[in-house]
């Protein structure tokens, strides 16, 4: 008797399951190099697995491995693009603004990331939309470009709004606290700050970011109240 080669395969799925399982598990506790391994394994079994490229895309970036991480990003984006699988693209998109934002080369963080807010545009994806912003926002913000950042992050809010999505909505307004307080804007600073711990109190639910930004809060005041003295 000879196994069957449906039978084969099932084996081959759960054994590329379990290493990519694995993997993850690893990554999550920061055992990069033991990460890698399983993700190799997984590669191993299906050499084109979308999944694989982008998981060891992220593997890399951690550890800093720019070029290396580039490369399996763009591996991931072209099979993707490929495959017609265009939100999964905008997750590609995401992480190659992120990757470009770290080493400081911010018109290729904002090309990848604006990339992926066309698609979205193209998908009607909103919320998708929203989050980009952000990014974009976060991009011009460290670029020094104070008011190219608060007009994305003002774009991220509205969105999120509109879609009831409180959570992402506390994120930006947090962000833009930040933005304003970093150009000396306290007062505005102030009323996001408020807007952000309402929000985490209305949750429901603890979040360690009430208590920064309830530490922020009290800090921006401080310095508000000395420069009006």
């Amino acid at each position: 008797w000879a196994p069957r080669a449906v039978d084969r395969e099932k084996v081959k799925r759960k054994a590329f399951v379990l290493c990519g399982n694995l993997g993850a598990q690893a990554y999550q506790n920061r055992q990069f190099l033991r990460s890698l391994d399983w993700y190799e394994k997984a590669r191993e079994l299906y050499p084109y697995s979308r999944a694989v490229h982008f998981n060891m895309s992220r593997v890399y970036e951690a550890q800093g491995e720019w070029e290396k991480a580039n490369e399996y990003f763009m591996d991931s984006l072209k099979t993707l693009k490929a495959a017609g699988e265009k939100r999964r693209m905008v997750d590609v998109l995401n992480n190659l603004g992120s990757l470009f934002r770290q080493k400081g080369e911010w018109e290729t963080a904002r090309t990848h990331l604006e990339h992926g807010l066309q698609i979205l545009g193209d998908l009607g994806d909103e919320r998708g939309k929203a989050s980009v912003l952000h990014n974009i926002g976060l991009v011009y913000g460290e670029e020094g470009k104070p008011d190219e950042a608060e007009e994305r992050f003002l774009g991220s809010l509205e969105i999120v709004k509109e879609v009831g999505d409180e959570m992402n909505r506390a994120t930006t307004l947090y962000d833009l606290a930040l933005l304003y307080k970093d150009v000396g804007r306290y007062d505005e600073a102030v009323k996001q700050l408020e807007q952000v711990v309402k929000i985490y109190e209305s949750a429901g639910h603890p979040d360690p970011r009430i208590h920064k930004s309830a530490e922020m809060l009290a800090e921006v005041e401080k310095a508000s109240s000395r420069r009006g003295k």
